[in-house]
């Protein structure tokens, strides 16, 4: 029952949570109720998104589950997805649906200098933006062509900095959010 917590967050992610069905989620949600009783609740989901249909969007707003899909932009900008038209139609209907998602991508080098055009995607759609650098695993550790160097990476992060703060209507989007608010409050 968690009893030295007030707060608890849980996320489900790693490999797609998905594959699990609704089924698992509504039995594991019954079992969450039973032994949480008093406690504030949060829930997250990482997700490509290749598998949200409207039983999972109404299971989402059923429990507050904040929902993030794997994107690394549309089109040419998301070029190490192999689903990549199939996931943008997706988040336009979880969209179309009213489901508050967030967007997770990951920058390499073949992406790198789209990063504005997934921006403005994002903020055309009120999307928030998380941007990982590409880690040496996955399908990066064969195409080595993918790899960022850190002076390019800090490079475009100060360029996307700039056009973030001249912003009149930000988004959020991390990590400059983040790198932000740790400024600011020391």
């Amino acid at each position: 029952t968690f009893p030295y917590y007030d707060e608890i967050s849980l996320i489900f992610h790693g490999g797609e949570p998905l594959l699990a069905g609704i089924d698992f989620y509504n039995a594991a949600f019954k079992i969450i109720d039973k032994y949480s009783k008093n406690k504030k609740l949060f829930f997250g989901l990482q997700t490509n998104g290749s598998l949200i249909d409207d039983k999972f969007i109404s299971f989402f707003k059923k429990h507050d589950i904040k929902v993030s899909i794997s994107f690394d932009g549309p089109g040419s900008l998301n070029s190490l997805r192999d689903q990549t038209k199939k996931v943008t139609d997706i988040i336009m209907y979880c969209k179309k649906k009213k489901l508050d998602i967030n967007l997770l991508g990951v920058i390499h080098n073949s992406n790198i200098n789209n990063q504005v055009d997934y921006y403005n995607f994002a903020k055309e759609n009120r999307f928030n933006l998380k941007l990982n650098p590409i880690f040496k695993s996955g399908k990066a550790i064969d195409n080595f062509e993918y790899l960022l160097d850190a002076e390019t990476y800090i490079t475009k992060l100060k360029e996307w900095f700039l056009l973030w703060k001249e912003d009149e209507s930000p988004l959020r989007i991390d990590p400059l959010f983040n790198l932000t608010m740790m400024t600011l409050n020391g």
